[in-house]
């Protein structure tokens, strides 16, 4: 790049270059999802979460940590699911599904305690989000 390109140039262009990275990583996490064995679709999910968190888009990230609590649930990895569903409640607290999921998740593994308290933090969110 010349003294003027860069003088004169856009901005943007550095910006623009980590979006198209960004993107691309995304994109081969869900191509290794699609293609994953068994067992191992949650993880690829898990890590395009953690891809997406680290770039500022909590959005994005919930929504690939959401696929992947889908994920471990199916292929059975309920502490992997229970692990991404408190990574969601860490991005965004008043998560109403990743509330509803670790509530669930602490009656089936008989942790009485802890699921009144995710289900107390549920009941919260449910109300809020139903107000909103």
């Amino acid at each position: 790049m010349s003294f003027l390109s860069r003088l004169f140039g856009s901005k943007d262009a550095p910006a623009q270059q980590s979006t198209g990275r960004l993107t691309q990583r995304l994109e081969k996490l869900e191509a290794e999802a699609e293609t994953a064995a068994p067992g191992y679709v949650g993880t690829s999910y898990n890590r395009a979460g953690d891809v997406s968190l680290r770039s500022g888009d909590r959005e994005r990230a919930v929504a690939y940590y959401g696929r992947a609590i889908d994920a471990f649930l199916e292929d059975g990895q309920r502490e992997a699911a229970r692990g991404v569903a408190n990574k969601i409640i860490r991005v965004r607290p008043t998560a109403v599904r990743a509330l509803c999921t670790l509530t669930w998740l602490d009656l089936a593994a008989k942790h009485s305690a802890t699921a009144l308290l995710h289900l107390r933090d549920y009941v919260l969110a449910a109300n809020w989000a139903a107000r909103v």
